[in-house]
């Protein structure tokens, strides 16, 4: 739905200090906002990590200033999903994904994103846009379209039946409108606020025009692939393409300090985010997206050259590719994940799998008695002993 032609855009004044609702109307998203949270948490989808929390929380304190916000009503939370998108509740939660925390290469672009949904919160804009009408339960066939295909049974996503019954009703109709994004006019007023938080907390603005030119390309996959009639996110936003040119021109009119100056804190974002990024090549390699877990699996290893598990996740990689596997490239990721660290318990299972499927019984043998002493308490224990008993011809 757009808004009526000639139709005055409602006027709040704009969030200080303490976040606290300012009206009946206010205090009822602001109830609805806390049951999503509480939803979420309940539906185990969100990420149980206090420290990248911790982290993503001192991000947005470096810009609340700007926003003369306290710190004391902003939350955190990182959902287990490996689309690109964030949005915030009224209520001062930022939501973020998984998927957009692994793609992102540094603290500036993060803090273009917080910066965005500060924008967001601080403007009151879920109230505003609730004096619009109505128009947030548009976004939510959209949004299950692309988990409906892409999630699989053993796939860790808010998959279709949990995000229908979160999105079902009011309090889901307030989800989909902060995850799908706000009308246009509320969109460029969030961009334009938050790049200029950026800017104060004296972070190099130009890392916000990488954040849409990565927004800009999953749009493009998404749509290319026909998992989507539309964009996963912004579907309602102004196209990403306006809002470069819009941020560009902003950049242009900006002198004090330039685009290119400021700082980026790479080390610490990648630190903070590394094993995240494991677990998101993961899953999309479970959903079948090779070429984006790739990229991912790349970057760690770069990061991370001498941690074992970016080459656990490159064995995975080359032993799950559909025409692109390669059995000996995968030994060889495994056996250096071994050689630096031989406590390392994933890369003895998955070198057993590998000896299995080429049928050498004593290597498969020895990876797996190596992993049940190295990972005693793991999930699929029972599994890796009734394999080693079947290669030992059912002895104990």
């Amino acid at each position: 739905m757009v808004a009526i032609a000639g139709c005055p855009k409602p006027h709040v004044e704009p969030l200080v200090g303490e976040p606290t609702p300012a009206s009946p109307e206010e205090r009822k998203l602001w109830e609805r906002a806390q049951k999503i949270v509480a939803a979420l948490e309940k539906e185990k989808v969100l990420e149980p990590e206090p420290k990248l929390n911790e982290y993503l929380r001192g991000v947005a304190h470096r810009l609340l200033p700007y926003f003369r916000l306290h710190p004391g009503g902003i939350r955190s939370y990182v959902l287990k999903d490996p689309f690109l998108n964030a949005g915030s509740l009224p209520n001062g939660s930022i939501i973020f994904t998984q998927g957009l925390l692994a793609h992102l290469d540094d603290e500036a672009q993060l803090a273009c994103v917080v910066g965005h949904e500060l924008a967001h919160v601080s403007g009151r804009h879920a109230l505003l846009d609730e004096q619009y009408g109505d128009r947030a339960r548009t976004a939510v066939g959209s949004v299950l379209a692309v988990l409906i295909v892409v999630s699989g049974g053993a796939v860790a996503l808010p998959g279709p039946s949990v995000l229908a019954d979160l999105l079902a009703g009011d309090n889901g109709s307030l989800l989909a409108a902060q995850l799908r994004g706000f009308r246009k006019e509320l969109e460029h007023e969030a961009d334009q606020r938050g790049w200029e938080a950026v800017r104060a907390a004296g972070y190099e603005v130009r890392a916000c025009t990488e954040v849409l030119h990565l927004l800009l390309e999953q749009e493009q996959e998404l749509v290319a692939n026909k998992l989507v009639r539309e964009p996963y996110f912004y579907g309602d936003h102004p196209a990403t393409a306006e809002r470069l040119t819009k941020l560009t021109e902003w950049l242009q009119r900006r002198s004090d300090p330039g685009p290119s100056q400021g700082e980026r804190r790479r080390e610490s974002f990648q630190e903070a985010i590394a094993s995240l990024r494991i677990r998101v090549a993961e899953t999309n390699m479970k959903i079948r997206r090779f070429q984006r877990a790739r990229r991912l699996i790349d970057r760690h290893l770069a990061a991370f050259p001498t941690q074992p598990d970016g080459y656990m996740a490159l064995g995975e990689w080359y032993r799950r590719h559909p025409t692109e596997g390669n059995a000996t490239l995968a030994a060889q990721a495994y056996r250096k994940a071994l050689d630096l660290d031989g406590t390392f318990a994933p890369a003895h299972r998955e070198m057993a799998l590998l000896c299995l499927d080429q049928g050498d019984s004593e290597c498969a043998r020895r990876h797996l008695l190596a992993y049940l002493e190295l990972a005693p308490s793991a999930l699929d224990r029972p599994i890796a002993i009734k394999m080693l008993r079947e290669l030992e011809g059912g002895t104990p």
